[in-house]
Order: C-alpha cells, then structure tokens, then sequence
C-alpha cells in the first residue's frame, strides 16, 4: 500500500486518537506527530 501524505486524527479526549495514529503510523512506516497537551 502506497503511504499517504498525511492523516489527520481528531476527536473528544481518551476515545483512542494517540493509540490509533502510533497504529498508522506503524502499519505505514511513517513518522508520528503528536501535538502537545498544552496546545490544544
């Protein structure tokens, strides 16, 4: 499968965000990009 340019992950807080794009981006080889707690 071809890797993506980028994926976006949003939603309410601890529904799973963090857990699913360290998924992403182990199953797509790509470099993970956590925005901070303090910037959201």
């Amino acid at each position: 499968m071809q890797n993506p340019g980028f994926i976006v992950v949003e939603g309410p807080i601890g529904v799973g965000k963090t857990s699913l794009a360290r998924r992403l981006a182990e199953t797509f080889g790509s470099e993970l990009l956590l925005e901070g707690a303090a910037e959201n």
